[in-house]
């Protein structure tokens, strides 16, 4: 009898992680950290981390300002959903 190996796909939870989940995961704890750390960086906390996102995301139009955390947010999203697809991909990827 021959066993089948499929590909896992985006959203396959079949004996492995959920690639979309993993991801969304991710980006939303991405986005609260940005979040979180912009408007402390707002306030004077954390500055060695705050000028490395503004080194990082400056040229995308992030600074330390409102818009700035509506930018990290966005930013911080797309950056860990992305770093969860790959994580759950490869985690799937690797298990069979």
């Amino acid at each position: 009898m021959v066993k089948e190996v499929s590909k896992p796909s985006i959203t396959s939870e079949k004996d492995g992680l959920s690639v979309l989940g993993f991801g969304l995961a991710f980006g939303v704890v991405g986005a609260i950290c940005m979040l979180v750390m912009t408007v402390a960086g707002m306030f004077g906390a954390f500055p060695a981390w705050n000028a490395l996102f503004v080194d990082a995301y400056g040229f995308l139009g992030f600074s330390l300002s409102w818009l700035g955390v509506v930018l990290g947010t966005v930013y911080g999203f797309i950056d860990c959903f992305v770093f969860g697809i790959l994580v759950a991909w490869f985690y799937n990827m690797f298990k069979r």
